[in-house]
C-alpha cells in the first residue's frame, strides 16, 4: 500500500455490488502502486457495495465514504475533496483497466510536469 500515494482514484458508486469487485480487483493488480481508491458510496444504496468493496481493504489503500447526498456528480466532487493527492482519477464502478493503466498515466504526468 502506499504510504505518500501520488494518485487520487474516485469511484462513486451506487448499487454497484455486482460490478464494483471487478475493478477493485484490476487495481490491486497495477504495476504502479503509489495510488489511494476512494470509493463513495450513495445514501441511497440499498445492495451490498460497501460490504463487496471492503473485501479489498487489506490489498490497497482504500477509503469507503457515504456522500452526504446522492448523485455522481457530486459523489465524485466529494470524494475530489477528500483526496490526499493533487492528481485524480475518476473511474465508474463498472471500468475494467489494465494492469499498466495507472503506470501510463502516471508517466504522461512527469511529462508534462517536465515539459512545463
Amino acid at each position: 500500500m502506499a504510504k505518500n500515494p501520488t494518485v487520487s482514484v474516485v469511484i462513486p458508486a451506487y448499487n454497484e455490488a455486482t460490478y464494483i469487485d471487478r475493478l477493485l480487483e484490476d487495481l490491486t493488480k497495477q504495476t504502479y502502486k503509489d495510488f489511494e481508491v476512494i470509493v463513495v458510496n450513495s445514501p441511497k444504496t440499498t445492495d451490498e457495495t460497501e460490504k463487496v468493496a471492503s473485501t479489498f481493504r487489506d490489498k490497497m489503500d482504500l477509503h469507503i465514504l457515504t456522500a452526504p447526498k446522492g448523485g455522481v456528480s457530486f459523489q465524485r466532487n466529494y470524494g475530489a475533496k477528500k483526496a490526499k493527492c493533487e492528481h485524480i482519477i475518476f473511474f465508474d464502478a463498472d471500468t475494467l483497466v489494465e494492469p499498466v493503466f495507472l503506470e501510463k498515466i502516471n508517466l504522461f504526468f512527469e511529462f508534462l510536469l517536465k515539459t512545463n
